[in-house]
């Protein structure tokens, strides 16, 4: 997880999915995709940095299961936390400070989330700026 995008110092949680997942639909459809994998919530890695003086308008979700290959989590992330190839979205391969990120869209003035696999992890970069992402995703360890 970045701890500084643009000079800002980022906050960096961490918890497993069984603190984290709730009842709604995203929760529900990613705790369902584990099952597949034959992994529980408990065995989600989440974290999340943040700017906790909303400096910047950005913030960074990483998903990691041991055991599961990005290569497996990066489209269930996509598609039940994301909610990519529902009505209105859109996504897009691009690359972004050499690295492949799928940009996801959900049209009007919403944020935009840009994913991005790194080492073991499946990372999802949100926000309202293309500039901030870009530094965002450039500032990955």
């Amino acid at each position: 997880m970045p701890t500084t995008v643009s000079g800002t110092a980022l906050s960096v949680q961490s918890a497993t999915g069984d603190q984290v997942l709730g009842t709604d639909a995203a929760s529900k459809a990613l705790t369902s995709a584990l099952a597949t994998f034959g992994k529980q919530p408990a065995d989600l890695q989440v974290a999340q940095a943040y700017d906790p003086t909303s400096t910047i308008d950005v913030t960074v979700l990483g998903f990691r299961v041991s055991g599961v290959p990005v290569t497996k989590l990066e489209p269930a992330v996509l598609q039940t936390w994301l909610f990519a190839g529902a009505t209105g979205v859109t996504t897009k391969q691009t690359t972004i400070s050499g690295l492949q990120v799928t940009e996801v869209t959900y049209g009007g003035d919403t944020s935009v989330s840009y994913v991005v696999v790194r080492k073991d992890a499946v990372l999802v970069i949100q926000s309202g700026s293309a500039a901030i992402a870009t530094a965002t995703i450039a500032a990955l360890p």
